[in-house]
């Protein structure tokens, strides 16, 4: 008669036991795979509800930058009214870097006011290429215009569609200043360069030369650098008393070109950046309703808004307009 080997039970029992361990540290490394990417996960969400609290944090304080321009350019004291030159406030708001500035649009050179001329010599100022500068300045025309006659180096709806794209003339006036991309030949550079000369907003085509910039004054036929800064440190030191007359405009610029008009229209650069984080650059169009809305609590209408705008505005080390 056959008895089973005592020791063959011990050997089944340790054999179940290893078995258990390798099932147990497989479940353990399953775990702490599961561990990791839950953590991955956990931390990915927190950056990016990090970054949603960042972005909405410059974003209010861009609204409050547009409304302290608001309160600057309807201030009752003209001594304490923002210039609508594009002079720069800056400060410190919610412990973020704050830039603002506002410009009348009557400072700005106006794309479907603005005659041939006046066109021309802002895309030889924006920098296009001499040889590309007449068949851009016809192809906006022909863009603008409300016919679909085409000029010599211009393009109409056919043309166009030669060159392959899904649309044609518009034969309407600028809505928007992004339009300008839709123009063929227009490059990445050369609309940066046009984008703060111009707008679509004044609604004539001459300028206030006690609004505009630097920029735009040079733009502006017959202008010479030595008598735009001329004007532009008589004007800064007017500034300090608004009850003097303004000075006479740059000697050398053609007059056709420029009014003493200003608007209810301004454009409002706001620049914000959190300390040693992200930023955000915003130009809000804004229509004043002063002093009529006021009452009415409707101080201004905001008739466009570009966050990541191209822009820089000076930094007044330690001051605040």
């Amino acid at each position: 008669m056959d008895h089973p080997d005592p020791g063959g039970g011990r050997g089944m029992r340790r054999r179940a036991r290893g078995l258990a361990l390798v099932l147990v540290l497989w479940v353990l490394a399953l775990l702490g795979v599961l561990a990791m990417g839950f953590t991955a996960v956990s931390r990915t969400e927190v950056l990016l509800t990090r970054n949603m609290l960042d972005q909405a944090r410059l974003r209010a304080a861009a609204e409050a930058g547009v409304a302290l321009a608001v309160m600057g350019l309807t201030h009752p004291d003209p001594f304490q009214r923002w210039r609508a030159d594009g002079t720069p406030f800056h400060g410190p708001f919610d412990g973020m870097d704050l830039r603002v500035a506002a410009l009348d649009e009557t400072g700005r050179i106006d794309l479907n006011e603005a005659d041939e001329a006046l066109l021309g010599a802002v895309l030889s100022q924006a920098g296009a290429p001499p040889e590309q500068q007449d068949a851009l300045l016809s192809t906006i025309l022909d863009f603008r215009d409300g016919d679909d006659l085409r000029r010599p180096q211009g393009a109409e709806d056919g043309d166009y569609r030669a060159m392959g794209l899904p649309y044609g003339a518009k034969d309407a006036p600028f809505e928007d200043m992004e339009e300008l991309r839709l123009i063929p030949g227009m490059t990445p550079e050369t609309y940066e360069h046009l984008q703060p000369l111009l707008t679509v907003h004044s609604g004539h085509g001459r300028v206030n030369p006690w609004r505009a910039s630097r920029e735009v004054l040079m733009a502006l036929p017959g202008a010479g650098a030595e008598a735009v800064d001329a004007f532009l440190a008589l004007r800064d030191l007017g500034a300090l008393d608004p009850g003097q007359p303004p000075p006479p405009p740059p000697v050398g610029i053609d007059g056709r070109f420029l009014f003493s008009r200003i608007s209810q229209v301004h454009a409002v650069r706001v620049e914000v950046a959190a300390p040693e984080g992200p930023s955000l650059r915003v130009e809000a169009v804004i229509r004043l309703h002063w002093p009529w809305g006021l009452a009415e609590g409707r101080p201004y209408d905001v008739l466009a808004w570009k966050e990541g705008a191209h822009f820089a505005l000076p930094g007044l080390e330690g001051e605040q307009r």
